[in-house]
């Protein structure tokens, strides 16, 4: 049940990444997911098939494969910078064949703790409109269904398609990797999530500027 009503935003806005990239120092990093170029070589990387995916752009799918901490994978993704769990995202050809050189990004699933201890400001106190106005800024950086997917740093829960378009839908309970962002731009109110609605082309081109909004969930 939603608590409160949509919020939208034009472009001029991106969620930060809280991403690790490929190339993000770590070693061995490169290596090891710059050369698996199709879907099945990630999979076998992953330990498996994608938690899911959905449809991106013609001929493109965008998939999500979580990577246990510890584990073969994540030792090849994993920076400095953080530990826990991580979700490689990855924007692939439908038909097998390889990816774009940059289409895959691991990001962390659970904030930096730097990032948990700090709650998010009430609605009134002094630095909560500079915090929404920074997150609009930031999501309006990211025009496609990819982009957003690696500045929420997973693939949407679920798409529904529709005449030209899709509604992409991400939850995000506290704690998780673009809550907080997220919940800076939602109405006054609570819940136990906060949910990023997004309208995206079918066809990969830009989305429109007021086709996002976010909301707080039962």
């Amino acid at each position: 049940m939603q608590a409160t009503v949509w919020r939208r935003w034009g472009a001029g806005a991106a969620m930060s990444a809280l991403a690790l990239g490929c190339g993000s120092g770590a070693p061995g990093g490169d290596a090891s997911i710059e050369a698996r170029t199709t879907k099945a070589e990630i999979s076998e990387l992953a330990g498996g098939d994608p938690a899911r995916c959905v449809f991106s752009a013609p001929g493109l799918e965008l998939c999500s494969w979580r990577i246990e901490a510890g584990s073969e994978a994540w030792t090849g993704l994993a920076s400095a910078e953080g530990a826990g769990d991580l979700n490689l995202v990855c924007e692939l050809p439908i038909d097998g064949s390889p990816r774009a050189a940059d289409s895959c990004l691991a990001h962390l699933r659970v904030e930096r703790a730097a990032e948990r201890g700090a709650a998010l400001p009430p609605v009134g106190a002094p630095g909560s409109l500079e915090s929404r106005r920074d997150s609009e800024r930031r999501l309006g950086q990211a025009p496609t269904l990819r982009a957003l997917a690696h500045l929420v740093g997973d693939a949407p829960d679920r798409c529904r398609t529709g005449l030209g378009v899709q509604t992409c839908e991400w939850g995000l309970p506290e704690g998780i990797a673009g809550y907080t962002l997220v919940a800076a731009l939602a109405d006054d109110g609570s819940g136990e999530a906060v949910e990023l609605r997004c309208v995206v082309p079918l066809d990969g081109s830009a989305r429109a500027a007021d086709s996002c909004g976010a909301t707080w969930v039962e």
